[in-house]
C-alpha cells in the first residue's frame, strides 16, 4: 500500500466532516509538508477528537503512529474508527498491519480479510495475510494468500514483491506436502543449542524484511555500500620471469 493511501486518499467517510476537524487537518497537512511531524500529530489528534468519524484524519494520525512503530495507540485509534465507520477500508488494513506487528495474529487475519471484502481488487492485504497465516502455522492458507497477492498485483514497481510472494508460496507448499512424511519418520536428533543473542537478533531482522512496510521504509537507514574487493596482487617482474613457459598446445 502506497504512502499516499496511508495519508488518507482512500474513501470510507460515513458523513460530512465537521468544519473544525477539517481545518485542523489542513493545518496538520501543511506541517507535514514542512517537516514538522510532531506538531502535525498534535493537530491530527485534535481533529480526531473534534470528529471521531473523520476517517481521513484517522488515516493521517495512524500513519504517524505506524511510522514510529507505536502499534498500541494505532490499534486503539483504528479499532474505534472501524467501529464507527465499518466501511472504512483503509482503517481495516492499517489495523491489520498493527495487530500483526504486535503478534495479535487472529485479530489481524480477521482485519485483513475484512479489508479484502471491502476492496476485492486490492493485492496488498494478501501479502500481510500470508505472513499472519504463516506465523500461525497454516502453511497451505499462507501459500494461497501469497499466490493471490501475486495474481492481483499489477503495479510494475512491485515486481520484486510478486517474485518474493511466489517464492514464499512455493516454499510453503513444499513444506506442507512434506510435513506428513516427516512426521511419520521422526529422526532422533540432539537438542539444538540456543543461538547467541546476536544471531537471534539477525534472524528476526531478516524475517521482518519480508514485510511490505510503507511506514518503516522512509525511516530505514541506507545500507552502506560494500567496499570493492581488493584486486589480487600483481606478480613482480622476478616472479614473471621465473614462471615456466606454457606447454605446447595449451595456448
Amino acid at each position: 500500500m502506497v504512502l499516499g493511501l496511508a495519508l488518507g486518499l482512500l474513501g470510507g467517510q460515513a458523513e460530512a466532516q465537521k468544519p473544525e476537524a477539517v481545518a485542523l487537518k489542513k493545518q496538520a497537512d501543511a506541517l507535514i509538508r514542512s517537516g514538522s511531524a510532531a506538531q502535525a500529530e498534535a493537530l491530527y489528534r485534535r481533529a480526531v477528537e473534534a470528529d471521531p468519524a473523520y476517517t481521513e484524519a484517522c488515516s493521517a494520525l495512524s500513519a504517524l503512529y505506524l511510522r514510529g512503530e507505536r502499534f498500541d495507540p494505532a490499534i486503539a485509534l483504528l479499532r474505534g474508527a472501524v467501529e464507527r465507520v465499518p466501511t472504512y477500508a483503509e482503517g481495516w488494513y492499517n489495523l491489520a498491519y498493527a495487530l500483526r506487528k504486535r503478534g495479535k495474529l487472529d485479530e489481524a487475519i480477521v482485519a485483513y480479510r475484512r479489508f479484502a471484502t471491502l476492496q476485492p481488487k486490492a493485492a496488498d492485504p494478501y501479502f500481510g495475510l500470508g505472513l499472519a497465516l504463516q506465523a500461525k502455522g497454516d502453511l497451505k492458507g499462507a501459500a494461497e494468500a501469497f499466490r493471490r497477492y501475486a495474481l492481483l498485483e499489477n503495479d510494475s514497481k512491485k515486481k520484486s514483491w510478486v517474485e518474493r510472494a511466489l517464492k514464499l508460496a512455493g516454499e510453503l507448499e513444499r513444506k506442507s506436502r512434506s510435513a506428513p512424511a516427516t512426521a511419520a519418520k521422526p529422526a532422533p536428533a540432539p537438542a539444538p543449542k540456543p543461538a547467541p543473542p546476536a544471531v537471534a537478533a539477525k534472524q528476526e531482522s531478516v524475517a521482518d524484511e519480508e514485510v511490505i512496510d510503507p511506514y518503516a521504509e522512509a525511516a530505514k537507514p541506507a545500507k552502506p555500500a560494500k567496499a570493492p574487493a581488493a584486486a589480487p596482487p600483481r606478480p613482480t617482474p622476478a616472479a614473471v620471469s621465473a614462471a615456466p613457459a606454457p606447454a605446447p598446445g595449451l595456448l
